[in-house]
């Protein structure tokens, strides 16, 4: 249950920061109820980090729902969860503004979200059944390629690029000391991005294994 709302609250932010965006491709001063395209964008920004510190909490303090979560899980939220909180101030600031760094964002929560939703769904299927698992491999085959290309593809080119342009803003303006966060919250998601990849292999691999062996 819990897996599916983190879902409904990635999609909820990435939806609201494409808004943002598209509202700025169409005029650079439009507003919607008075709240400009800047301002949707940090709230969408903030709303996703707000979530990852409050998971994070429940995380630590042991309440619903990781009550009883495999400490291996939990150890691997962690890393996801390092990326938001050691990169939210990043919300809000000249270069979270620009149009393909938004584009990329709105994936990554996008793809965030997809995979959340996946997750649950393929709970539902009859396992014990031929059908059942031809029906959870095509859902955890789109899920993985939607991983792929966005958490692999996009980003470790355009994400890293993007890292490294940070990077230079902030010794320019004297903030050098914030480039560790910026790049532990990098390197810390690209942990979960591969493990949780290898993870779809592996209910890839048991799906098929199902498929040749039931009747």
């Amino acid at each position: 249950v819990y897996v599916g709302m983190a879902g409904v609250h990635h999609v909820f932010c990435a939806a609201l920061a494409e808004y943002a965006r598209r509202m700025k491709r169409k005029d650079e001063n439009s507003s919607v109820y008075g709240i400009s395209h800047r301002s949707l964008y940090v709230y969408a920004g903030l709303t996703e980090f707000a979530f990852e510190w409050v998971d994070f909490l429940l995380m630590a303090m042991k309440l619903w729902p990781y009550q009883d979560r495999d400490p291996k899980f939990t150890a691997l939220l962690i890393f996801h969860h390092l990326f938001g909180l050691l990169n939210f101030r990043s919300t809000g600031n000249e270069l979270s503004h620009r149009d393909d760094v938004q584009g990329l964002a709105v994936k990554l929560l996008g793809v965030a979200g997809v995979g959340c939703l996946c997750y649950p769904l393929q709970q539902l299927f009859n396992l014990q059944t031929k059908s059942g698992n031809k029906k959870a491999l095509a859902l955890n085959t789109f899920n993985m390629a939607c991983h792929a290309y966005v958490r692999f593809y996009l980003y470790f080119t355009k994400a890293y690029s993007l890292f490294k342009e940070g990077e230079s803003h902030l010794v320019k303006t004297n903030q050098a000391h914030l480039t560790k966060f910026a790049w532990g919250g990098y390197y810390s998601l690209t942990v979960f991005n591969v493990v949780v990849f290898l993870g779809g292999l592996q209910k890839m691999a048991l799906y098929i294994n199902n498929i040749r062996t039931l009747k």
